[in-house]
């Protein structure tokens, strides 16, 4: 959601991004404590050095 590169889409700002992997996690479409432990031990960030 948030690479540059992305030519059908804009890429969104990685606190957006956030809240929507938060928003999919209350609605039940993606799991709760994965989406928490993704936030919590800040592994987008690691990610983004790639």
């Amino acid at each position: 959601m948030t690479a540059k590169d992305r030519p059908y889409k804009k890429a969104v700002s990685e606190n957006k991004a956030l809240q929507i992997l938060k928003e999919g996690a209350e609605k039940g479409k993606l799991d709760k404590k994965l989406v928490a432990f993704f936030v919590e031990k800040e592994i987008y960030s690691a990610l983004q050095e790639e």
